[in-house]
């Protein structure tokens, strides 16, 4: 079974971000990026969590997501 921890600064709306010099472009929210896990065969695990991020400066909303791997069928 292979665990992942979704993570991202907003929940429903799309986060903006640029790269260099270039114009912003929309990075996927939560949701969005929790419906793309999904598809791909993850299951959310537990509830929606909310709280600070070293990587961030300021809270982000986390999803934690399991898949089962070929190797235990």
């Amino acid at each position: 079974m292979n665990y992942t921890i979704v993570f991202a600064e907003n929940m429903s709306t799309p986060e903006k971000y640029a790269v260099f010099n270039q114009q912003k472009w929309d990075r996927p929210c939560l949701i969005e990026l929790v419906q793309i896990r999904i598809k791909d065969g993850w299951t959310p695990l537990g509830g929606i969590s909310y709280g600070n991020h070293e990587k961030f400066e300021g809270p982000v909303w986390a999803q934690a997501m399991v898949k089962d791997t070929a190797e235990e069928e």
